[in-house]
């Protein structure tokens, strides 16, 4: 799936369809690092809380063009495009840097390229919620882009609300597919513990 329709169903689409394409996804965990030329990703700005209370951020590895979710380990909510490398068994924001002095801040449709910018910082409102990109020439910069074959589409640096899912094996809107799922996940893995 292109970068384009995974940020449109994320920022646009219902519920159900934000968790048909989080289950398009896999756990970071799975990312086979040592088979890939390109280690960079990019952050998605989405982040999902589930009924443990655990909070998943998604990332999208460029090359592969793969969405992958992981336990976030921030406690601040990272803007759509923000840069991230994995290493070992994680993706990350930065690579030995204090500060985040890099973003991509728009992405081409047409030869399937994201661009990188140089920028002053990222601006909190508080923990949870961007306010603004600044950039060296001090404008606030507030939306990511996405350059089209006809027309532009601008996306927000975060979704307006952070949902709340359900998850087994996969995301799920209502409580009672979740359970129905996880109660056939349980068994299977029980089957498969008895004939191992």
């Amino acid at each position: 799936m292109n970068f384009k329709s995974i940020i449109q169903g994320l920022y646009k689409g219902s519920d159900y369809k934000i968790c048909y394409i989080l289950n398009t996804g896999s756990h970071s965990e799975c990312f086979d690092s040592e088979n890939q030329k390109n280690l960079t990703a990019i952050h998605t700005g989405f982040y999902v809380q589930v009924q443990t209370g655990s909070v998943f951020e998604f990332i999208y590895h460029i090359d592969s063009q793969q969405l992958y979710f992981q336990r976030t380990r921030t406690i601040k909510r990272l803007p759509l495009g923000t840069p991230m490398y994995y290493t070992m068994t994680a993706f990350h924001y930065f690579e030995c840097k204090e500060n985040i002095d890099e973003w991509y801040g728009m992405y081409n449709l047409k030869n399937n390229r994201f661009t990188l910018f140089p920028i002053q910082r990222i601006k909190w409102i508080d923990k949870y919620i961007v306010e603004s990109i600044l950039m060296p020439d001090n404008r606030n910069i507030t939306s990511f882009q996405v350059i089209g074959y006809v027309t532009n589409e601008d996306f927000p640096l975060q979704p307006k609300r952070e949902l709340t899912l359900y998850k087994a094996k996969n995301f799920h809107v209502r409580e009672s597919t979740y359970l129905e799922e996880g109660r056939r996940y349980h068994l299977n893995e029980e089957r498969k513990n008895i004939e191992t």
